[in-house]
């Protein structure tokens, strides 16, 4: 382990609605977890969560092959994988013609 680390809280919930309301009243947003059972409900409860990664009945939420950040107070932006790189990079398209 390095630094300091803060045990995750597990919070049941009855509903949805719930869920969305308590989880996403905080600052931050880097990671989260949904352990449920039901492709349909954990998958709509996933995408509305306000978070840079989500974990579906894992803890585990990144890997070499997928961008990495958080969302509100935990960031700007993703690094990792080429398409980190699109945060710091300004496209800039140019057509010519009849030179």
């Amino acid at each position: 382990m390095h630094g300091p680390t803060q045990p995750a809280p597990i919070i049941r919930f009855e509903t949805q609605d719930e869920v969305l309301a308590n989880v996403d009243a905080d600052d931050f947003g880097l990671a989260a977890s949904v352990h449920a059972r039901g492709v349909g409900r954990t998958f709509r409860v996933a995408k509305a969560l306000e978070y840079g990664g989500v974990g579906i009945n894992s803890g585990m939420i990144s890997t070499e092959l997928a961008p990495f950040g958080g969302v509100k107070e935990s960031g700007h932006g993703r690094e990792g994988t080429p398409r980190g790189v699109d945060e710091f990079v300004d496209v800039k398209y140019l057509l010519v013609a009849g030179l």
